[in-house]
């Protein structure tokens, strides 16, 4: 149920992507508590930059039925930061986050919804 789509402009081989999804996956249904068979990451790669220059940036979209809320987002937002600065070397103010939580009728999974 939780998407995180990371897109970042670092550099990264498919072991690290790998790496990556793996770690993401254990600090999300960590921190939100959800079952992390139902956790998805998508790591893709883009240019991008900050104040129009280019540098390694990523972005975080973080989608939920449910569970996310201020203290979950803040304790997301902290753990995501620093485990993407660590891997990838984008600096913590280069990584912005998004959250959103959705209805169980609103997401489709394996020919149905969560309603």
């Amino acid at each position: 149920m939780p998407l995180i789509h990371i897109t970042t402009s670092a550099a990264m081989d498919p072991a690290q992507s790998d790496a990556i999804i793996r770690r993401v996956t254990d600090v999300v249904a960590t921190i939100t508590e959800k079952d992390e068979d139902y956790v998805m990451v998508l790591v893709d790669t883009a240019r991008g930059g900050v104040g129009g220059r280019p540098q390694p940036v990523a972005f975080v979209d973080v989608r939920a039925i449910g569970g996310l809320y201020e203290a979950i987002n803040a304790k997301l937002s902290a753990a995501l930061c620093t485990l993407l600065a660590d891997a990838l070397r984008v600096p913590p103010d280069a990584i912005y986050l998004t959250f959103t939580s959705y209805h169980g009728e609103n997401w489709g999974w394996n020919g149905r919804t969560f309603d």
